[in-house]
């Protein structure tokens, strides 16, 4: 028997630069079967360094503000379109296994639409939860109508947490498996400390590497900003956007610190920033935001924090995902506490020189070892050779 082929379909994919496509990039990046994919055209930052991990396709649509605004409410109009492209694709190539990706929702569907049409086994990747994201009332009506039949009717449901998986068997009633937010092997071991540059500097950094969003971190960074004015002179929160945000928005936002700093970089440069930094900090919305998304996700952005050798500070609510594994594994400083106050002395707690720094560093190595990308991708292999069989 030949080798078993995937096709990856997920709208956010390499050069595209998402949480959701540097997810993905990572298992791929080190799957040793068969593969090839088929990406989207994100609105997002393009970085030339972020290669796709395999032959890839891209369906495109037109770009600028105006088709994103429009897109932004209307995306899942495109079902059919999507739909039509990957058939063609699947027609040509004859792929023995659909890898689905979420987000986004009309890819998705497409993706599952093609693969029951002819008969391949289709895996559904649930990287956030879908219907409980969905605030426009379009959107909300799509995922209330596909959701359910892609979660009982594919053949494999990925989820990336433990609680994700306990929150779809409440919700549905399935068995799903489990594949963790996979951290690349080549940054496990070239982990690198830099701790004498470090304690040599007078100014205490703090970095947090990623975009704001108002359903996810918006409301726990505003606190963050409220903290850092009541940190000395000294200390500076420098933040990694991957599009830089005015300040008028920020104000409005509640985020004005002078002590706040953006900085535009490529991903090899993010790397470097997070290492020469003191701290490097994990916010999740605490209110105002989608409180079961919360409850059950894990930000990408920690996949780098771990292997940084960098302390993590966590701000999250209490019960959280993100609380509990850092808790339980010991790889993260934990505030629970909606408080700058709170915030202000964790970081104040984690400056000090006599802060065991090293224990929470190794711990995060050993954490990022147990996500390390080779093990998801095998995962994944065995299962394609196994359900191509039965079929």
């Amino acid at each position: 028997m030949s080798q078993p082929k995937i096709l990856v379909i997920s709208y956010s994919f390499p050069p595209y630069v998402t949480p959701s496509a540097v997810l993905v990039n990572n298992i791929f990046k080190e799957y040793k079967g068969a593969i090839q994919a088929i990406g989207g055209s994100n609105f997002s930052k393009v970085d030339s360094t972020f290669a796709p991990p395999c032959e890839t396709h891209y369906i495109k649509h037109p770009q600028g503000r105006l088709f994103e605004s429009i897109l932004y409410r209307t995306h899942y109009m495109l079902m059919p379109y999507y739909y039509k492209r990957i058939k063609q694709w699947v027609q040509k190539h004859k792929p023995d296994v659909i890898f689905g990706n979420y987000p986004k929702d009309a890819m998705l569907v497409a993706s599952y639409r093609v693969a029951k049409e002819f008969g391949i086994p289709f895996y559904v990747y649930m990287h956030d939860l879908w219907e409980e994201n969905m605030s426009i009332s379009g959107s909300k009506k799509f995922a209330q109508k596909w959701e359910p039949e892609i979660l009982e009717k594919s053949d494999r449901v990925i989820c990336c947490t433990e609680k994700a998986q306990t929150y779809y068997k409440k919700k549905y009633g399935i068995n799903s498996n489990l594949i963790l937010h996979a951290v690349p092997d080549k940054d496990i071991d070239e982990f690198v400390e830099i701790k004498d540059e470090k304690d040599k500097s007078e100014k205490i950094v703090i970095v947090f590497s990623g975009s704001l969003a108002v359903h996810m971190n918006r409301d726990a960074f505003a606190v963050m900003s409220q903290a850092m004015d009541l940190l000395p002179e000294n200390y500076e929160l420098l933040w990694l956007p991957i599009t830089k945000i005015d300040q008028d928005t920020l104000k409005e936002a509640g985020i004005s610190s002078s002590k706040i700093r953006q900085k535009l970089v490529n991903r090899m440069e993010m790397k470097e920033e997070l290492r020469k930094a003191n701290i490097v900090f994990a916010p999740l919305s605490h209110k105002n935001a989608s409180m079961d998304e919360v409850m059950t996700v894990f930000s990408n952005k920690l996949l780098s924090y771990l292997v940084s050798g960098t302390p993590i500070l966590v701000f999250g609510p209490k019960g959280c995902y993100h609380n509990e594994l850092a808790l339980s594994g010991k790889w993260g400083y934990v505030v629970d506490e909606d408080s700058p106050q709170t915030l202000a002395n964790a970081i104040l707690e984690m400056a000090s020189p006599n802060f065991d720094r090293n224990s929470l560093v190794n711990n995060a190595l050993e954490e990022a070892n147990r996500r390390r990308a080779s093990k998801c991708a095998n995962t994944i292999e065995n299962w394609v050779r196994k359900d191509v069989q039965k079929f």
